[in-house]
């Protein structure tokens, strides 16, 4: 029971906290106070709830190359308000604001938080606003 619980317990800490860490720029992450205080606590939470929690919250927090995107601390915030996240609101509703706070303030964990399209996926340029700077050449 207890090789279980920590099983548990490092899948959670590292899936949540490589999830965070790698959808900030480096500095807001380190100044990302709440969470380096308090996601010890909300892991060690997690671990003991039952096996759906568990895997709700890694949902969430999605595994490498996922980042935690603005619609992630979203729905992380929904789930504490108003689903079985409610014992660990008071820990948590702090990283949401923060989340979307420094993706909507910070051009670099904007960019940190973006998805990037699966490999095998063409990305096609529809406009590109840099060959027509003015407009000129789309008219002629």
């Amino acid at each position: 029971m207890i090789a279980e619980y920590e099983a548990a317990l490092d899948e959670v800490f590292h899936q949540v906290f490589s999830a965070v860490d790698r959808s900030f720029c480096h500095d807001h992450f380190l100044e990302f106070d709440d969470f380096h205080f308090n996601v010890d606590e909300f892991c060690e939470d997690v671990a003991n709830a039952m096996n759906p929690i568990m895997g709700q919250v890694l949902v969430f927090f999605p595994p490498p190359p996922f980042k935690m995107t603005r619609f992630n601390w979203n729905q992380f915030e929904n789930w504490l308000l108003y689903g079985l996240g409610y014992h660990v609101k008071d820990i948590c509703l702090p990283w949401c604001q923060y989340g979307k706070n420094k993706i909507r303030e910070c051009a670099e964990c904007r960019e940190a938080a973006c998805n990037a399209p699966p490999g095998d996926v063409e990305v096609i340029v529809i406009s590109d606003d840099e060959d027509d700077a003015d407009g000129v050449d789309a008219l002629q």
